[in-house]
């Protein structure tokens, strides 16, 4: 039996003999029977793929041709619990390809849960990069203020002239 399902469905009402594979004791309840038997495989395997794509505390969100950015590695690793008050040291390399500029930065961008910034009015820690493709380390320091129950860090690597970006990291950091 083949899951043709919905779209024999379909097809018969557009014309009943439009699919030779859907025959026509395919009625529309047997069809729905079909389909109610995959979808629960279907939602578990969604359910899964997008645990394994989080698992790592690191996403990559969006993208642009010409340039783009990947995690290789972070102090502390991604997903780990920090504490309110502590003094946090990020050490944090990635790789990158910029092809639409000569140079550009990549920025480590603290925020909120509410991605309001960790710490209104101080600087971002950045790294100019130049045009190709290569690795970057970048460090900062920072105390995590009391209140936070999420750190989030937005990674851009911003090429030169640009002032909107698509296509960052993002790591993310409980707090207790």
């Amino acid at each position: 039996m083949q899951l043709t399902g919905r779209s024999c469905l379909l097809d018969r009402q557009r014309s009943p003999a439009a699919d030779p594979q859907c025959s026509a004791d395919d009625s529309e309840v047997e069809v729905l029977e079909r389909l109610g038997r995959v979808r629960p495989l279907a939602i578990a395997s969604c359910i899964a793929l997008a645990a394994c794509a989080t698992a790592s505390g690191v996403r990559t969100i969006g993208g642009a041709p010409g340039y783009s950015i990947r995690y290789v590695s972070a102090a502390p690793k991604p997903g780990t619990t920090l504490a309110a008050g502590q003094n946090v040291t990020l050490t944090l390399t990635v790789a990158y390809r910029l092809e639409v500029a000569e140079k550009g930065r990549v920025v480590a961008v603290l925020q909120r849960e509410d991605n309001s910034p960790l710490l209104p009015g101080r600087k971002q820690a950045s790294v100019e990069v130049v045009k190709g493709s290569g690795q970057t380390t970048l460090s900062d320091e920072f105390e995590v203020p009391h209140g936070t129950r999420t750190v989030k860090l937005f990674v851009p690597l911003v090429p030169s002239g640009f002032t909107h970006t698509s296509g960052e990291l993002l790591i993310e950091y409980p707090v207790r």
